[in-house]
């Protein structure tokens, strides 16, 4: 099941790939926020490409969860469905609000 809707988010990552993480939320916290921004003007262009790289990263740095919230976001920009990419991006956001490693 999913973690209760307040509070950290504590994940376990593969030592080698520790150092990189913060950096590696910080540039996806960016990213999402001008894909959102971009979304609001309705290009959904910026969120697809986003969610297509963090289907691939997330994974590599073991985050799983992160791999499955960009197949959605990258799901749902690429149909055009801004109400539920927006809901995407919106989870991701909180999601990465709580993420701690």
């Amino acid at each position: 099941g999913l973690p209760p809707e307040e509070g950290p988010i504590r994940i376990s990552v593969p030592p080698e790939v520790a150092p990189y993480i913060p950096g590696y939320l910080d540039v996806t916290r960016q990213q999402l926020a001008a894909a959102v921004g971009a979304l609001e003007s309705g290009d959904c262009l910026p969120l697809r490409t986003l969610g297509h790289n963090l289907k691939g990263s997330g994974a590599s740095f073991g985050l799983d969860e992160i791999s499955r919230m960009g197949w959605r976001l990258e799901r749902t920009a690429a149909r055009g469905e801004v109400a539920l990419a927006r809901e995407a991006a919106g989870a991701l956001q909180k999601y990465l609000e709580r993420l701690e490693t």
